[in-house]
């Protein structure tokens, strides 16, 4: 009867152990998941590359346009590398909304 008992015990604390860890590991798994690097917004910089000004105006030519009638210039210009300022584009797309065209 006493070895009954006893291994009851034993039992009962590998379960209380197993609980333990058992919290323990979800503890960490949320503390991990917390600590994810959130998404940058897209309007992080006051600048655009040339990409993302293409996709905002709609087509290549259009931003060639709009560089030649001097609505848009680009702040830096390397070679791999255009950035025009935020402002410029999204000027640019609304004085095409009203229906300009360069």
């Amino acid at each position: 009867m006493q070895l009954l008992v006893d291994s009851v015990y034993r039992v009962r604390s590998d379960l209380d152990r197993a609980v333990e860890m058992a919290v323990q590991l979800s503890q960490l798994m949320a503390d991990r998941k917390s600590h994810k690097p959130k998404p940058k917004p897209a309007i992080a910089s006051p600048f655009v590359r040339r990409n993302e000004a293409i996709l905002l105006l709609g087509t290549r030519s259009t931003l060639e346009r709009c560089e030649e009638a001097g609505w848009i210039t680009a702040s830096t210009r390397r070679r791999r590398l255009v950035l025009y300022p935020r402002i410029d584009i999204m000027s640019a797309v609304y004085r095409l909304s009203q229906g300009e065209y360069p």
